[in-house]
């Protein structure tokens, strides 16, 4: 891609050589070298004016960084370029010769080119696509963080549910491994009520009269213990 270097010193533009256009192209690039004044003002524009017969035509392209195309020009023998930005800056035209192309002899017709607004709206249209794309992946983002923060919440209920019915099971075991422990006891006595006066040496066997009374548990030691 062909360039056309333009330097920028105290507000003055200046063409180096060798710099010259073949009309008609639309591959050319000019590439500002700039002074520290101009380090304030990222977005730039660069202006391009030049004679089309008896009428003077300038168009205007938005860009940011140093360098930017240089529009298509056609049945031109010059062109002067320059910058402007902020509020304001401005430089002296700097003044690139034209030579006329093949398709200038035919008089082909010049295309209409996009204003400055244009470029800007396009521009902020562009910033506007890439600012809902990555809002829509930080939703999708956060969806997915929110699902898998779900899941390790009901793996934790799960695995504390667990723990306690193991723990209820445990408990369980314990007492009904205490319910019908006889030891110590040479005596025992079956009774659908408690008495008034209970021997502690004697273990009460509460039945229900109405049901058949229990079988005698073995006593320790082999021995049999019996009603009173």
């Amino acid at each position: 891609m062909p360039t056309i270097n333009v330097t920028v010193r105290n507000k003055i533009a200046k063409s180096q050589p060798p710099a010259f256009i073949v009309c008609g192209n639309n591959d050319y690039t000019a590439v500002f070298d700039l002074d520290d004044e101009w380090a304030e003002f990222p977005n730039r524009v660069a202006v391009f004016v030049y004679q089309v017969g008896r009428e003077r035509r300038n168009e205007r392209v938005i860009f940011d960084g140093d360098e930017c195309p240089i529009p298509t020009l056609r049945g031109v023998r010059a062109v002067e370029v320059g910058l402007e930005a902020g509020n304001i800056r401005t430089t002296t035209p700097a003044r690139i010769r034209c030579f006329g192309c093949i398709t200038d002899a035919a008089g082909t017709p010049q295309e209409p080119d996009e204003d400055v607004y244009g470029q800007i709206l396009e521009r902020a249209d562009n910033m506007a696509q890439a600012a809902t794309a990555a809002a829509e992946q930080a939703e999708s983002a956060q969806t997915a963080a929110s699902a898998a923060a779900k899941d390790a919440q009901t793996a934790q209920t799960a695995a504390s549910a667990a723990a306690s019915s193991a723990q209820t099971t445990q408990e369980c075991a314990q007492a009904m491994a205490g319910t019908f422990d006889f030891t110590g006891y040479m005596r025992y006595r079956v009774v659908t009520e408690l008495p008034e006066r209970q021997d502690d040496n004697v273990l009460y066997l509460i039945v229900d009269p109405e049901t058949e009374a229990p079988s005698e548990p073995e006593s320790p030691e082999g021995e049999t213990g019996g009603t009173e």
